[in-house]
């Protein structure tokens, strides 16, 4: 059984990190297949009702906020999530030897890609190593947890300097500083005296990196670059010998704290002034997330942030998806859904007792204040092995005899005569995860059908992909019904285009002679019928074609009011202009004026945009 939980962390892995919806559905698919019949004991009834009132609670904000594929989607990874602890909890997995694996695979695939020996798609970007994520954050912190882990466990302890030096390739700032807070917290509770150890480890890996960075783009053979991950497995247990002699020498102590200067300089000046406007950005967007917190205390239902951001930024950014997995949480179901994520991170302290394992917890969870951390499936799967771990009550050593080691033979006993009888108990344990499975097979149904559409757009098969999308099994699905308009507009299908702009799961969309300010007052129940700015986009695009620009013009001003940051809208309304009267002209271009200004009003617009160009 171990095992086979190493082979299936391998392939979410391999998966771009977990990172889709359909490696979602299928983990969960396979959690609760395995939690039929391996279901046998359950955590403690505080866990247990903590998950299932998270799960009630995104549940009950789908049906408040509308039944959609994006919020099915979100309820079905929390469920994926919940299920995968429980099922850790009941086949003991072992978290180290299934990290260690998962890690070397997408470190060798990394390597490899990263000094040109094959490709792989966006396993390397603007000169960062993102592995098998695509995205270097995430990879950052995935090798980071597998550098910490590996490092704490004697027999595969060399081997951490190869996950760091991967770690460092991604120059992923954030991962890099949550891991050195985890091995600052780890010698502060005295869990890890060999403090130069440490350190000589990480300076290695930092001119490893360089190395490599060096060989691989100031070179004209960059799969020399190749040699260093080689000599690191190789020669892995005489670099840790010789890491262990210069600790005992002050001078090559100096020598190497010199040397991890240079190589930390030479690595983040690499980034410039980058990293500094996507905080910014970042912490911008959590800031708009806690505003609309605040409108909306319910939240607005889960997956309904991606359509719905430009309508609340107040900085040009485009990511889709909110940067912090705490605010998201309540963005889509509300400040109870914090309350239960403060309550269940208490809970968890409590119970700690404070070794490696439970820093790499916290690791994680840190990673997730400015990132995207529990987006990735590979992750959440770590962090559930770890919390499963960490809940689990210590066993009783040699040191513990007498008294509690006799009370724990008596419960064991006594659970063991319990689990053989065939009680309705028993058996209703084993239907509860017949819910999560139907409901993560129509999720990936319905996933199935969006990329076979997809697939088919690409490849200019717009009237099949069209007729695709028209089954879907999941009807209210804004992505999917953005891009059937999209289609519709591409094969010149006006008369449906609008038929799916009525049908929008979006009770105000169908209004375009309300404006976005009156749509932003007006109370509704849905209120992610702010998605509607590319539909706005798409409707206003469709009326140039058929030359109704009056109207387009209306559309096209609905976009770029709800998404003053998007040009789409902007550009749109000025190209309707010229087909307007007079009056209308002036009065449009008054309009744009006060968004364009209104806009500009951040004091953080101007200084990212210096940054990022």
């Amino acid at each position: 059984m171990k095992r086979a939980v190493t082979v299936l962390c391998i392939i979410v892995t391999l998966l771009q990190g977990g990172f889709s919806d359909v490696a979602w559905c299928i983990c969960g698919i396979i959690a609760a297949i395995m939690l039929i019949f391996f279901w046998k004991r359950s955590p403690a009834a505080q866990v247990m009702a903590l998950m299932l009132a998270a799960i009630l609670l995104y549940a009950a904000s789908t049906l408040y906020h509308g039944v959609s594929y994006e919020a099915l989607a979100a309820t079905m990874k929390l469920t994926t999530a919940c299920l995968l602890l429980i099922l850790f909890y009941n086949v003991g997995a072992d978290v180290n030897e299934t990290v260690f694996a998962a890690a070397l695979v997408a470190a060798g695939i990394g390597y490899l890609t990263f000094c040109g020996v094959f490709q792989w798609s966006g396993a390397v970007a603007s000169r960062r190593l993102q592995s098998v994520f695509e995205y270097a954050n995430s990879a950052g912190i995935f090798f980071g947890i597998a550098a910490f882990l590996v490092r704490n466990d004697e027999k595969k302890a060399p081997f951490s300097i190869i996950f760091e030096t991967a770690m460092l390739l991604t120059q992923s700032i954030g991962a890099i500083l949550v891991y050195i807070a985890g091995w600052a917290a780890l010698i502060f509770i005295g869990k890890k005296g060999e403090v130069a150890t440490v350190f000589f480890s990480f300076a290695a890996s930092l001119c490893s990196a360089v190395i490599m960075y060096a060989i691989v783009y100031m070179v004209s053979v960059p799969q020399l670059a190749l040699v260093v991950p080689v000599a690191l497995i190789v020669f892995r247990k005489a670099i840790q010998n010789g890491i262990g002699f210069v600790t005992k020498y002050r001078f090559l102590l100096w020598a190497g704290c010199s040397a991890a200067v240079v190589a930390v300089a030479g690595l983040f000046v690499i980034r410039g002034l980058r990293p500094v406007a996507t905080y910014l950005e970042r912490l911008i967007q959590i800031a708009d997330g806690l505003n609309v917190m605040t409108q909306f205390p319910l939240g607005i239902g889960p997956g309904a942030w991606q359509f719905s951001f430009n309508a609340y930024q107040s900085a040009p950014y485009n990511a889709s998806i909110l940067h912090c997995g705490y605010v998201a949480a309540g963005v889509s179901a509300g400040f109870a859904a914090v309350a239960l994520i403060i309550y269940a991170l208490i809970y968890w302290f409590k119970k700690q007792r404070w070794d490696a394992k439970s820093i790499c917890v916290i690791m994680i969870l840190m990673h997730a204040l400015l990132d995207i951390t529990f987006s990735f499936l590979a992750i959440v799967f770590i962090l559930a092995m770890l919390l499963s771990d960490t809940l689990r009550e210590p066993e009783t050593g040699a040191a513990a005899q007498g008294r509690k080691k006799q009370h724990r033979a008596q419960r064991m006993e006594k659970q063991q005569k319990h689990e053989s009888r065939q009680n309705p108990t028993r058996a209703l344990v084993r239907i509860v995860p017949v819910l999560p499975l139907v409901l993560c097979v129509g999720v990936l149904l319905s996933a199935a059908v969006k990329n076979a559409a997809a697939w088919g757009g690409i490849n200019a098969r717009d009237a099949d992909a069209a007729g695709q999308l028209e089954a879907l099994l999941i009807r209210r699905d804004t992505e999917a019904s953005l891009t059937l308009m999209e289609l519709y507009l591409a094969t010149g299908e006006h008369g449906k285009l609008e038929k799916t702009f009525i049908r929008m799961p979006l009770p105000y969309i169908a209004q375009p002679q309300q404006s976005a300010a009156q749509l932003l007052d007006t109370p509704r129940r849905e209120s992610a019928s702010l998605r509607c700015a590319k539909a706005y986009d798409l409707m206003a695009k469709s009326l140039m074609q058929r030359g109704m620009f009056q109207d387009a013009a209306g559309y096209a001003y609905n976009c770029a009011e709800m998404s003053r940051y998007w040009r789409t809208g902007f550009l749109l309304l000025e190209e309707t202009l010229p087909y307007l009267s007079a009056s209308a002209q002036a009065d449009y271009m008054e309009k744009i004026a006060g968004l364009k200004a209104e806009a500009s009003v951040n004091a953080l617009y101007s200084y990212i945009q210096k940054i990022t160009q």
